[in-house]
């Protein structure tokens, strides 16, 4: 499955397994990564400060926006228009203006890519612990459940295993066994390799 419709083998580009995983799904498998503790606090850690930056540039983008283009950029619209523009239109042109950005920088702000990034990275050192196996910690997902919803599961995990009552009502990540005895799971498939 992981050459699956790969133009690109040829010249040695391999496509990752879960290059066909919807966002929710990715993420999905992160959180099956941390709770069966193939991934650490301390490498999870970094990825959900990335998470909370993005959530809190997406609530602040509309105002950021707003203000910039009414005191920087429409005030210069009338200079360069033969026609007029009153204050209302103006107003009325950021407005639409930020709503018609929102997508844009929902998809593409640094913030966002940067979280991408982050979770491609920690996917890849899952993927090197425990191999094609990372492709069982995938199931299959209501269409409500979202990315947002699950980063909030990933963050509740966190805070309870370093928490002042870990050790007491929640395992501490010293001494939390895995779910899942990975000496049981199969062993890394080599790239290149086809075993039986």
């Amino acid at each position: 499955m992981e050459f699956y419709n790969n133009e690109y083998y040829a010249w040695g580009y391999r496509l990752k397994p879960w290059f066909t995983f919807r966002d929710e799904e990715r993420t999905w498998v992160l959180h099956r990564c941390y709770e069966s503790r193939i991934l650490s606090s301390e490498e999870i850690s970094p990825y959900l400060n990335d998470v909370t930056y993005n959530n809190v540039s997406n609530v602040l983008y509309p105002f950021a926006a707003y203000f910039i283009l009414n005191k920087a950029v429409f005030p210069l619209v009338p200079k360069f228009l033969s026609q007029r523009v009153t204050p209302a239109k103006a107003k009325y042109y950021t407005v639409v203006a930020v709503i018609a950005s929102l997508p844009f920088w929902f998809n593409y702000n640094p913030l966002y890519t940067n979280m991408w990034r982050h979770r491609e990275r920690l996917l890849e050192t899952a993927y090197k612990r425990v191999g094609l196996n990372i492709m069982d910690l995938n199931t299959v997902l209501p269409r409500w459940r979202t990315t947002f919803d699950i980063h909030r599961m990933i963050r509740k995990n966190y805070h309870q295993r370093n928490s002042s009552l870990a050790g007491i009502l929640y395992p501490t990540e010293e001494n939390a066994e895995p779910l899942v005895d990975f000496k049981t799971w199969a062993k890394p498939k080599k790239v290149g390799k086809i075993t039986k």
